[in-house]
């Protein structure tokens, strides 16, 4: 999480840790962190500071997202899905690798989002080397992946 400090003679420092900048104590007038999700603006030409909840109302308010979303809602008619497979499994097997899954793909996120109809989520970890580095074949979208910590 950031940590921000706002001092008397009008400054915003944002660091990662406490003690990152030297900090004369007796200037700070606000002290803040940000956690997952939270936000602090810095309108520098009028040196307005705006914390998490100002930041996210002003947005909020800033135009009718429930209008836009009531007008731009289409309702989808339920489907009746087959009661048994259409392609035999070798053929089923040719179309995920033509479109790059793997054996651990179709089980891990594809059965998972199948059966419990939710995204599978993972640990933030990935050792997997990029593809520009790679020595096998990686289908066009993996060369694309953002890294984020």
């Amino acid at each position: 999480p950031a940590r921000y400090w706002r001092t008397s003679d009008g400054f915003v420092y944002v660091a990662s840790e406490v003690g990152v900048i030297p900090m004369d104590e007796s200037k700070v007038v606000m002290k803040g962190r940000l956690g997952p999700g939270m936000m602090i603006t810095v309108d520098l030409q009028t040196g307005q500071v705006l914390e998490n909840t100002e930041v996210k109302q002003n947005v909020a308010s800033a135009n009718p997202y429930g209008n836009w979303l009531q007008q731009a809602t289409r309702s989808i008619k339920p489907v009746n899905f087959q009661s048994s497979p259409v392609m035999d499994n070798e053929t089923v097997l040719r179309h995920q690798q033509a479109f790059g899954y793997s054996s651990e793909d179709v089980q891990m996120v594809i059965e998972t989002m199948a059966s419990q109809g939710k995204e599978p989520t993972f640990c933030m970890g990935d050792d997997i080397p990029l593809a520009v580095l790679s020595q096998k074949p990686h289908m066009l979208f993996d060369y694309f992946k953002q890294r984020f910590a």
